[in-house]
């Protein structure tokens, strides 16, 4: 035998502590021994077949096993060849050596035990004494030429073997059973002999003794090992070691068989239970959450499992070569071994640190007991990591800290206490509130710092620690020089982490101060109210007062134009009466705009129709527009009601005073008034866009966010030529509020302004907008344009593209803003529908530079005037969604940056390029997105999803308008 030193054996591979009583008891010899040829362990019945008095004494005795126990040498080779070779030994038969120098026949079973490498560390098996065989083949000799007598005495024999004997004819049948036989098969002798094992066994058992039968006979050779089942008197199933001899007759033919059986049973019990033992173990072992190691008494590893190679990041076959100083980093080795020595059953818990191959170190909790096996001390150490552990530990402190920190810096005076009302966490607001800041009150009751707490408190407390909440908006406190203070407090429970109650949270505000403010604005309030009602009163009695000599000086003028007048009189009584109908409408501007900020104007809802709304419009200013030869235009969608519900009268108010600023601004040119049905998602409800357009003189950028407040004007110096109080729009907008609507303004200044108001309507009964029905129809364009189509999104420019084509139009696509800019500058377009968010070029900056292009007159050539956008962003400033979107961006300028490659001023300036009509086509579509994009230099907006009618009115309305 090749001699190696012998891995460390697991306790539990080696002592078999969970069978122990089983082993113990065993009829036969079991063992337990290393392949360099020590016992590990033995069992009673080997140590007393081999002549030792006890297990300790034959393990400690025999230190070279296939020296001390077999006879010859060859026998425990050959067993050694076949155990390695297979992994097991099924009865190997030889002659053992005792212990005082006699010789016995033994028959041993033995199998390998390996560890998670594959190598074997161990063989553990089973020797029992065979010599019965030799009594056997005597008594098979004697039976043939003894007397009877002799055949008695050996009958008698027999039935005193404990092992099972007996002898069948060639046809099978029994011609001898010994005792032990019919014991176990639970017959009387006569019942045997002369019987077939059919007639005994049952039927698997059975057949499967005449196949060995057979093959015995045939071969005329013995079968030994055999390893099967048989079945007792009380139906249990057993297993037994057989072997079975051909029997001869005198002239040497085979007249039947002959065999004996030990009855091994609890020893297969004991084997089974003895794997399943190490098996679960092993399983246990290895599939535990914790590293496991077994360290020897000199620090060496003598086993572990693969968690604990995972923690410290070996191999698990490295580890068998570390000592527990190559990872312990806060116990110097020294230390380690005295503890080592120190450590017993009792075992220790502790905290420390490991370190792992790479460096790193992790925190960990560490459970230890020593045993000794076999004379060898070993310690078993479960590691459990507890990093994660310790950092939320860490953390919770930290966290506690913090609260206590954030409490006591609070601004406001708050206080934590616990279930007996002692305080945990206080502010100092707290302190200084209640003139407690020269007490330590953490760790005190509530109540032993203010000891002349009233009743009230406590029991607010009490209510409060069994889940209660309560809170005072202004609730007096009186201090103890008489005084009162004003306090605004809430007291609430807190809870533990199992839900119950853990004590209270009190959260104290003095609002003194803010109680005699909030008294002074109640009185300044009513005074205020009194004041309004006073104003209200004036205006009312001043209306009166002056309608009435203003319905003189009209009736007077209208009384005097049917006189016989020459034009300069005539002339003279027109502008009469156009300054009292100016003054007629500034006091209707000036008694709405005192309604709506009293909340006195209401919307009176009826059912009107569109048309005559859009003829009183026309009606009015028909003289207005004759005599500044403007051109007014009134425009209805088709596609609107005849006939909708809402305030006629308000909505005749705001296209009155939009229509009349408009006429008041434009000297030349045209005003154009759009009513527009929009999409809603109410099937009850109409949208309508009123949109009043004009060619006057537009509004300054910098006076746009001031057009909607009282009493402002753009031009507010002495020499301003246009006249009015500055109520006009702000009544519109506080109207267009009222009712539910929303208003929008784009202006340049000389080229016009338009003013956009969405407002909704109910539909009459019995009226509706007509639902699509079978295949949609497209609305045929008035005329073919060349659209340019600047989408990155195919599943948006597709159907887009198809839809327009369908309606008459050609259409090119652009997939990013620098693209349409290429095409427009070797193409000639209609007009341009623009996406916002694209890659390269963003809708916004595109349009910036192609309104620069057109203000410089000259034809684009794929890049921004003088290499710089418009409002100085720069070419980098492009790809994705326009900065100019967000909430804070500065108002969009049509206004050129000088560029370093502008022509000198002493040149012909480049003629304008005709202004294209651009709309926006955006999935941005929140507040002020469609005002944000119109002051950029886009003639009109659409939200996706964009319905086909919504887009051809928009075509029509924005090419219709560059025509005028």
């Amino acid at each position: 035998m090749t001699q190696k030193q012998a891995p460390e054996i697991p306790a539990a591979q080696v002592a078999f502590p969970n069978a122990h009583d089983i082993m113990m008891d065993a009829p036969i010899g079991i063992f337990t021994s290393t392949p360099e040829g020590r016992y590990l362990s033995v069992n009673p019945a080997m140590a007393q077949m081999y002549g030792y008095s006890s297990p300790d004494e034959m393990v400690g005795a025999i230190t070279d096993i296939g020296r001390q126990v077999f006879e010859e040498q060859k026998d425990h080779e050959a067993f050694i060849r076949i155990l390695e070779g297979q992994g097991e030994v099924a009865s190997h038969e030889c002659r053992f050596r005792r212990q005082d120098g006699t010789v016995f026949w033994g028959a041993t079973s033995a199998h390998t035990v390996r560890d998670n490498a594959g190598e074997i560390f161990a063989y553990q098996g089973f020797t029992m004494e065979i010599s019965i065989r030799g009594q056997t083949r005597q008594i098979q000799e004697e039976q043939l030429n003894a007397s009877n007598a002799v055949h008695h005495e050996l009958k008698t024999l027999l039935d005193m073997v404990p092992a099972m004997i007996w002898k069948k004819d060639r046809d099978g049948l029994y011609v001898l059973a010994n005792k032990a036989f019919c014991s176990v098969v639970g017959r009387d002798e006569h019942d045997v002999i002369g019987k077939r094992d059919h007639d005994i066994h049952p039927p698997d058992i059975a057949d499967f003794f005449i196949q060995d039968d057979q093959a015995v006979i045939a071969s005329c050779l013995a079968r030994t090992g055999i390893v099967e089942r048989h079945q007792k008197a009380n139906g249990t199933r057993g297993w037994s070691l057989t072997e079975k001899y051909p029997v001869f007759s005198v002239n040497g033919e085979i007249s039947g068989t002959i065999g004996f059986a030990l009855d091994i049973t609890q020893l297969k019990q004991t084997e089974e239970t003895l794997q399943e033992e190490i098996v679960r173990r092993r399983i246990l072992i290895d599939q535990s959450r914790d590293g496991i190691v077994i360290l020897n008494e000199d620090g060496s590893v003598h086993e572990a499992n693969k968690r604990f190679a995972e923690m410290i990041g070996y191999p698990q076959k490295e580890v068998l070569h570390l000592h527990v100083w190559d990872w312990e980093a806060l116990v110097d080795r020294e230390r380690l071994q005295e503890l080592l020595r120190t450590v017993d059953e009792q075992g220790d818990h502790f905290e420390t640190r490991h370190q792992r191959k790479d460096g790193t170190f992790y925190d960990v909790e560490i459970s230890t007991n020593g045993a000794v096996i076999s004379g060898r001390k070993l310690i078993f150490c479960v590691c459990r990591d507890i990093t994660g552990r310790k950092r939320a530990e860490e953390g919770l402190v930290h966290s506690r800290n913090m609260l206590s920190y954030i409490v006591e810096h609070m601004r406001g005076a708050v206080a934590v206490h616990d279930r007996e009302m002692k305080y945990i966490y206080v502010s100092q607001r707290y302190l200084q509130d209640f003139n407690a800041q020269d007490r330590n009150v953490i760790g005190k009751s509530h109540y032993d710092v203010f000891p002349d707490l009233p009743q009230k408190w406590r029991d607010v407390h009490q209510k409060a620690l069994k889940g209660e909440i309560f809170s005072a908006e202004d609730d007096p406190y009186y201090r103890a020089d008489g005084s009162v203070d004003w306090t605004r407090w809430e007291c609430r429970p807190w809870y533990e982490p199992n839900g119950t109650v853990g004590g209270v949270i009190v959260y104290t505000e003095v609002i003194t101060e803010r109680k005699k403010a909030e008294q002074d604005l109640i009185l300044a309030k009513e005074q205020a109210e009194v004041a309004n009602q006073a104003k209200s009163e004036f205006l009312a009695n001043m209306s009166h007062e002056i309608r009435t000599p203003i319905n003189g000086i009209m009736g007077m003028m209208q009384l005097l134009e049917t006189t016989a007048l020459d034009g300069e009189q005539r002339m003279y009584v027109q502008m009469a009466t156009s300054s009292a109908n100016r003054l007629t409408r500034l006091l209707s501007d000036i008694l709405d705009l005192s309604r709506v900020e009293a909340g006195m104007m209401t919307i009176h809802e009826a059912e009107f129709v569109v048309q005559e709304l859009a003829d009183s419009v026309s009606d009015l200013f028909q003289f207005t527009t004759r005599d500044k030869g403007v051109h007014l235009e009134c425009i209805i969608d088709p596609d609107i009601p005849s006939r909708l519900i809402g305030d006629e009268a308000r909505v005749r108010q705001i296209l009155f005073n939009l229509t009349g600023n408009a006429l008041k601004f434009t000297d030349k040119g045209s005003v154009m008034v759009e009513m527009t049905s929009m999409s809603s998602e109410r099937p009850s409800e109409c949208r309508i866009l009123l949109t009043v357009s004009d060619t006057g003189i537009g509004i300054p950028e910098d006076k746009l966010d001031d057009l909607f407040k009282s009493f402002v004007q753009v031009d507010g110096s002495y020499t301003r030529s246009y006249q009015g109080a500055g109520l006009g729009l702000s009544i519109v907008k506080r109207l267009v509020d009222l009712m539910g609507g929303s208003i929008s303004l784009v202006s340049t200044l000389g080229e016009g302004t338009t003013v956009q108001v969405l407002l909704p309507f109910k539909l009459p009964e019995g009226v509706s907008i007509p639902a699509e029905q079978g295949p949609r129809r497209l609305t045929e364009a008035k005329q073919s344009l060349r659209i340019l189509l600047a989408e990155d999104e195919p599943s948006s420019s597709f159907p887009t593209t198809k839809l327009l084509e369908k309606a008459g139009h050609t259409v090119t696509l652009a997939e990013d803003g620098q693209q349409a800019l290429d095409l427009l500058a070797t193409q000639d377009f209609d007009v341009i529908l623009m996406d916002v968010q694209m890659p390269v070029l963003n809708g916004v900056e595109a349009t910036r530079r192609i309104r620069a292009t057109e203000v410089h007159g000259s034809r684009f050539n794929g890049s921004a005037v003088g290499g710089t956008a418009v409002d100085g962003a720069g070419v980098g400033a492009h790809n994705g969604a326009p900065d100019s979107v967000t909430p804070d961006a500065k108002p969009f300028t049509n206004t050129p940056t000088p560029t370093m490659n502008r022509e000198p001023l002493n040149r012909e300036p480049f003629p304008r390029e005709p202004r294209i009509p651009i709309i926006a086509l955006t999935a941005y579509a929140m507040l002020g997105d469609r005002e944000k994009f119109l002051a950029a230099g886009m003639d009109d907006y659409l939200a996706k999803p964009v319905k086909m009618e919504d887009l051809a009115k928009a075509l029509e309305r924005v090419v219709s308008k560059e025509k005028a």
